[in-house]
């Protein structure tokens, strides 16, 4: 009976030393631009005098670095204000450097808190945006492509094409869409552009979309069967900083000979 009592005292004192451990709190799945980070200690390691203030960061270490700001919310609470947006596609280590005390001078362990990854380089969509309509035409129709961060036509060339399944290929001709002809998908916004802390100047119809491009057949698909625009993985962002990691395939179907 002692044994079990002593087993479930130590289990106890684990479970409450884990949970008082400085941690992260963070307001999405993975680290995103949108993110709200806040630093959270068992014990108050600042005084009521600091409450509200923005400071410089000597309390979290980030690698790779992000630059940024705290403001401490609460004597044990410190949100983190990042001043540029993490890079997508990568893992962050978050750590408590050597050296910091609670206000009750009990030292906190410097060591790894949290490691985050921020989403992978990604299309979000693709659409033929006319498909149903009774003046389009898959042979030469066009697919709108939404990516969540900036991609560069040139660059995606490589990677883009229609195919069929007797083996036919089409290369793809690209350029950016704008505000206007991206409709509906200009919602989506480039990875950058998403930041609170970022001023994004004011769009209209005309201005790019830096994360959707059009592809069209250079040449009008000849007749074949189950058609599909392809996108190769490895496509790069614009700052070829990340690439696609797998294969995309878009159905367009079968291409039938022109009626008299």
């Amino acid at each position: 009976m002692k044994t079990k009592l002593c087993i479930l005292v130590m289990s106890l004192a684990t479970a409450v030393a884990v949970s008082a451990a400085p941690r992260l709190v963070v307001s999405t799945p993975s680290l995103i631009p949108e993110s709200q980070i806040d630093l959270v200690f068992d014990s108050p390691v600042v005084p009521t005098t600091e409450l509200g203030k923005t400071v410089d960061n000597t309390w979290l270490e980030i690698k790779p670095a992000i630059p940024g700001k705290l403001i401490w919310k609460a004597q044990n609470i410190a949100q983190f204000i990042p001043a540029q947006v993490p890079n997508i596609s990568t893992s962050y280590q978050f750590s408590i450097p050597s050296g910091r005390k609670h206000l009750d001078q009990s030292p906190i362990p410097a060591k790894a808190i949290e490691t985050l990854e921020t989403d992978e380089f990604k299309i979000i969509t693709a659409t033929s945006p006319n498909r149903y309509s009774n003046e389009y035409v898959p042979a030469t129709g066009q697919w709108v492509i939404a990516f969540n961060d900036a991609v560069d036509p040139t660059a995606a060339a490589g990677f883009i094409s229609f195919g069929s399944k007797q083996g036919q290929r089409v290369a793809a001709k690209l350029e950016h869409a704008t505000i206007a002809s991206s409709s509906y998908l200009s919602n989506y916004k480039p990875w950058s552009e998403r930041f609170p802390n970022i001023v994004v100047p004011e769009k209209t119809p005309a201005s790019i979309a830096t994360n959707i491009i059009i592809a069209t057949p250079i040449s009008p698909l000849p007749v074949g069967d189950e058609w599909s625009i392809s996108l190769l993985a490895g496509l790069p962002n614009t700052s070829s900083t990340a690439r696609t990691k797998s294969d995309s395939n878009y159905s367009i179907g079968k291409i039938e000979p022109l009626r008299s």
